[in-house]
């Protein structure tokens, strides 16, 4: 009792489903989150509101019920980290897509992800078997686990239409991206050479390589100038 009142326990509306749950089912971790909750069991996420616990969908299901979700933080940039034991640690937008993933295929020490914490400096702290890593959320790298290939130089980098432009030694790529699933560069067809710059040109983008100048438009792109020397720089006049 409290102040003379009797508190008590009562069920909330879509928790029976927790009810006789087994290892894999058993709540591991839970956050406060845009004035209610959310939880996690280790193989998915779940939403806590007025009107009770429901499932909360995310692009990254089938990853967390293979990689055994473990810890949940909210970010200072209003991504949600989802920390698993055998597969890193996912950043999703509060809709459920996935913005990215951090593994050790991209430079965690471990794919195991006990605690995250946030410091003063906006900082991202991971508690791991082998260490513990630190992390700005502002940042993503991009590399061969993401589909880009070659050498990229700093010229040969540009958003066009909305979209993320790189060239490589090994051709041109664009960042493809939708809701519920990983960004991924695709290879723009037609450019299989060196690019060494690119210069966005109205609706188009020209691009400069080991084999003349490209003129490229979303997924594709055709030789308009042939030459035997490569171009290193465009610029409009």
């Amino acid at each position: 009792t409290q102040n003379g009142r009797r508190r008590s326990l009562s069920p909330i509306p879509g928790g029976e489903r927790f009810a006789g749950a087994s290892a894999s089912d058993v709540v591991v971790a839970g956050i406060a989150v845009d004035g209610g909750a959310l939880f996690t069991t280790a193989s998915h996420l779940y939403r806590l509101t007025p009107q009770g616990a429901e499932a909360f969908s995310t692009g990254a299901d089938s990853w967390f019920a293979r990689s055994q979700v473990y810890s949940l933080q909210t970010l200072p940039n209003g991504e949600i980290a989802v920390g698993t034991r055998k597969g890193g640690l996912v950043l999703l937008s509060r809709d459920g897509a996935v913005d990215r993933t951090l593994s050790t295929a991209n430079g965690l020490a471990d794919d195991y992800v006990s605690d995250i914490h946030v410091d003063p400096q906006g900082g991202v702290w991971l508690a791991q078997n082998n260490g513990i890593t630190r992390f700005n959320p502002g940042l993503s790298v991009f590399g061969k686990t993401e589909g880009l290939e070659g050498d990229v130089q700093s010229s040969s980098i540009t958003r066009h239409e909305g979209a993320l432009y790189v060239g490589t030694t090994a051709g041109l790529f664009r960042l493809k991206t939708q809701s519920g699933a990983l960004p991924q560069f695709e290879r723009v067809d037609g450019v299989n050479g060196e690019v060494w710059a690119l210069l966005p040109y109205y609706k188009d983008l020209l691009a400069g390589t080991n084999q003349g100048i490209f003129l490229g438009s979303g997924d594709h792109a055709k030789r308009i100038f042939e030459s035997t020397r490569a171009v290193y720089d465009l610029s409009t006049s």
